[in-house]
């Protein structure tokens, strides 16, 4: 397809996917105001026409294109926008207008000219690469986005393997996820999945830290959540965390996303659902003993630190969804703690990216 067909006296289209086509140009006019995601990577646009008169689109999905700063500019104008997907274009710099976006949280642009360059740079810092003739493939954990993990065994240790199918996903590359991953890892912190290694030939790939037991916090969005992990009160998976809990998962992630910063490097899906926990005790257990945050899907290097700190945001989501699935307090410790929460997601939300706190600083008042 290259041309859009007019859409827009649909009044009850929420969602629209129209990715890997051949558009050149992507225009507002032809899609109806109540559009809230829409999917159009891996086609060829270089314009967004009346763009800005989608002023509902929460979630919008333009990696694999040629859009450049200038393109994409008006999008900045829609400022219902939550999740913007930008990787894999023509992007000499992000722009201005949307670093002062007042709700934009969740961020992928690796792949672009600007966060290749960067990416070069720390790349040289980043751990040797292994031999994959030393891993013994195993059975076959699980697969999406284009890569398949396997159980593996490396050096006479029981590990993951992650081997990617293709090159190309929605979030971004192959080459910037196993890029990521390098830099992250060296030296690595606590509170991420532990990377021992990664590989390029047969293909690209990595070695992780197995994890028994280990589960995702929450369910992923739904149609319904778009942006929103799927939790409990959603009528998605997981337990009712304790306060203590909630407390553990939200510091570790702070901890994390502090690293990672530190590191050049914007996470850029910060989620529950990309939150490993291992709980403390039976599955429905509410209390936690380990948590990692994981998946570089959307990682990019970024050198601007006001492009980093808009990821905070996420953040402060991803505290809105542990207040809204969290046990009642036990004691005034525990109703303390739930207070910090609250003040800590309210600063997250601001609406002037200047006074969002950094991850540094959530860590410290997390404790």
């Amino acid at each position: 397809m290259k041309r859009l067909p007019n859409l827009s006296a649909c009044p009850k289209l929420r969602m629209l996917g129209i990715k890997d086509n051949s558009l050149s140009s992507l225009d507002g006019c032809f899609m109806p105001v109540c559009l809230e995601w829409l999917i159009a990577a891996g086609n060829q646009i270089e314009e967004l026409p009346n763009i800005p008169r989608l002023c509902n689109i929460r979630k919008l999905m333009l990696s694999h294109n040629k859009l450049t700063c200038g393109a994409l500019a008006p999008v900045a104008e829609i400022k219902s926008l939550e999740m913007i997907r930008v990787a894999a274009n023509a992007l000499e710099a992000f722009p201005e207008a949307l670093l002062r976006h007042p709700n934009l949280a969740w961020l992928a642009v690796g792949g672009n000219p600007f966060a290749e360059d960067a990416l070069k740079r720390h790349l040289a810092e980043g751990q040797e690469s292994l031999d994959f003739s030393e891993v013994d493939l195993g059975e076959k954990l699980g697969s999406g986005a284009g890569a398949t993990v396997h159980e593996g065994v490396w050096r006479d240790q029981k590990v993951a393997v992650k081997i990617w199918d293709s090159e190309c996903f929605s979030d971004g590359t192959a080459r910037t996820e196993w890029a990521a991953n390098r830099v992250a890892s060296h030296p690595g912190h606590p509170c991420l999945v532990a990377i021992l290694g990664t590989f390029e030939e047969p293909r690209r790939g990595m070695v992780l830290e197995l994890l028994p037991g280990a589960k995702a916090a929450a369910g992923p969005p739904t149609f319904q959540t778009v942006t929103r992990d799927a939790l409990p009160c959603h009528g998605g998976p997981g337990p009712i965390y304790s306060i203590p809990a909630a407390r553990r998962i939200a510091t570790n992630v702070a901890a994390a996303g502090a690293y990672l910063h530190s590191k050049g490097l914007m996470h850029g899906d910060i989620y529950l659902h990309n939150t490993l926990v291992i709980l403390d005790g039976p599955k429905d257990s509410s209390s936690v003993k380990d948590v990692r945050l994981s998946d570089f899907g959307a990682a990019a290097a970024v050198d601007d630190p006001a492009m980093r700190r808009l990821e905070v945001r996420s953040f402060g989501w991803l505290l809105q969804d542990l207040l809204e699935s969290h046990a009642e307090p036990q004691n005034e410790g525990e109703a303390s703690t739930l207070e910090l929460i609250k003040d800590i997601r309210q600063r997250c939300a601001s609406s002037d990216p200047s006074e969002l706190p950094s991850f540094d600083e959530i860590v410290g008042q997390l404790g």
